[in-house]
């Protein structure tokens, strides 16, 4: 008897980490290098290998220019977020993106 319930909680354990995903999200930026140009028309984006956390994903994002940090809004385009600035970015100016933290 005691060793059939062993058998079953170890049974139950290892379908309970099934449950549980702790892969890497994968993330890639556009631009992708800190010496890219972008064209009047582009927008920086980030895209992620899955679904996360929308609100989480934006409160991680800053993009730092001459003025300061740049204020804007997010479009998502399934699992790429776009930022949209309030202010057109000025040409001619390096931009710093950052995004530091945790997603689920």
């Amino acid at each position: 008897m005691q060793n059939s319930i062993i058998i079953l909680l170890i049974c139950l354990s290892g379908t309970s980490c099934a449950l549980i995903d702790l892969s890497e999200i994968k993330m890639t930026s556009f631009p992708e290098n800190p010496e890219d140009i972008l064209k009047a028309e582009e927008h920086v984006y980030l895209q992620f290998s899955e679904q996360v956390v929308r609100l989480s994903a934006e409160s991680l994002f800053k993009l730092a220019g001459p003025q300061g940090i740049c204020e804007g809004s997010f479009i998502w385009e399934e699992n790429k977020m776009i930022f949209i600035p309030d202010v057109k970015m000025q040409p001619g100016f390096r931009y710093s993106l950052d995004f530091k933290g945790n997603l689920k």
